[in-house]
């Protein structure tokens, strides 16, 4: 892939390195295969599906308002939630266990790693425009057990009295002086080539699609921290902690982005 619309052959054999005519096969493979990205694990279900053929969904499923009774009977009942609000909104209070899936990030790509398939799915938007938006995004990925949205988003939950949940939103420089009173362990859910480029001396590379399975296997402990480049996906990796019981949870918001403009020291590798 190149920003360029076409090519020839001399400048590809002068400039691409999997052209370089001194590699060996072996090198070669190895080179391509170090620059790949992670595999989703949708990629099996949607060729699975794609392999079945097309199939009618009678429209968009769930693009409807849910009274509160409804919404939460399904919740009882097995359903998944996923909101679609920004991360401080969602840092600030959620309904329990939700997923974070902003509607101002990728919410194919996140929702198709952390979202758990064969599952009913209800939604909390900010506005009702972002629900159609949420299904057409969970659709392409083969999530389409939804049932629809909380009429009247997340405000409704509140005011029902149910029971709510959040985590705090850290500066860099909050979380400068937690690391630094050794209260704060932080975890960098960016991938491999976005760490090296530069994070945080103390933090711990777990990319953000392998970290229910790390946490699974390496339980964590005492206050955590998360982060990525802009505070979109370590929202998303709070979310899924919390769902496998973690409580004490801070988002680093802004993400490495904001620790780099605060002019705070950070690691290249």
């Amino acid at each position: 892939m190149s920003d360029r619309s076409s090519t020839t052959l001399g400048y590809e054999w002068s400039t691409n390195p999997y052209l370089n005519r001194e590699l060996s096969e072996q090198e070669f493979v190895d080179t391509v295969l170090a620059e790949v990205p992670a595999r989703p694990p949708y990629y099996t279900r949607m060729k699975e599906l794609n392999a079945a053929g097309p199939r009618s969904l009678g429209g968009l499923p769930g693009n409807v308002s849910l009274p509160i009774d409804e919404f939460k009977a399904l919740i009882d009942n097995g359903a998944v939630v996923i909101d679609m609000r920004d991360q401080s909104a969602f840092g600030g209070a959620h309904i329990p266990d939700s997923f974070g899936i902003g509607a101002n990030g990728n919410v194919s790509g996140w929702a198709s790693w952390v979202v758990p398939y064969d599952t009913p799915i209800v939604l909390v938007c900010a506005r009702d425009a972002q629900r159609e938006f949420a299904i057409r995004s969970l659709i392409r990925v083969g999530l389409d057990d939804i049932r629809g949205s909380l009429a009247g988003g997340f405000a409704t939950w509140r005011e029902a009295g149910l029971p709510v949940r959040g985590f705090p939103q850290f500066t860099p420089h909050d979380a400068q002086r937690a690391i630094a009173a050794g209260s704060l362990s932080v975890i960098d859910v960016r991938n491999a080539a976005e760490f090296s480029a530069g994070h945080i001396s103390e933090a711990d590379n777990v990319y953000l699609g392998a970290l229910e399975q790390s946490a699974r296997e390496r339980p964590l402990s005492g206050q955590i921290g998360v982060v990525c480049r802009t505070g979109y996906r370590s929202t998303v990796a709070a979310s899924v902690l919390e769902r496998l019981g973690y409580r004490d949870l801070v988002n680093l918001t802004g993400g490495m982005r904001a620790w780099k403009n605060a002019d705070l020291a950070y690691d290249k590798e």
